[in-house]
């Protein structure tokens, strides 16, 4: 989506939320957790975390990136928030190998 269209980012829009929210629960999704066992990590509980997914309420981003493993699932699924203009490539690098 290109900046001007569609959605205004007002403080409140309920549409950036779930959006965002659903980029929250496609990376968990992604990292292998249940609702509870992703709960547990953050120390949170399961509505809230529920919640965030949904986009009912606002996700606590900075707990969210304190995941190393989560982090990069996140980061995935935001960017395909954008849909079309974003490509999500893997690489797997291999290193040491044959020293």
């Amino acid at each position: 989506m290109q900046r001007g269209e569609g959605l205004s980012p007002e403080k409140g829009d309920a549409t950036y939320r779930a959006l965002l929210g659903g980029a929250v629960r496609r990376a968990r999704l992604r990292a292998g957790w249940s609702l509870k066992e992703f709960a547990g990590l953050l120390k949170r509980n399961e509505r809230q975390i529920g919640r965030w997914e949904t986009g009912d309420e606002r996700a606590l981003w900075d707990l969210l990136f304190a995941l190393p493993r989560y982090r990069q699932e996140l980061i995935i699924a935001l960017a395909e928030v954008d849909g079309d203009n974003i490509e999500v490539r893997t690489t797997v690098t291999i290193k040491g190998v044959g020293k």
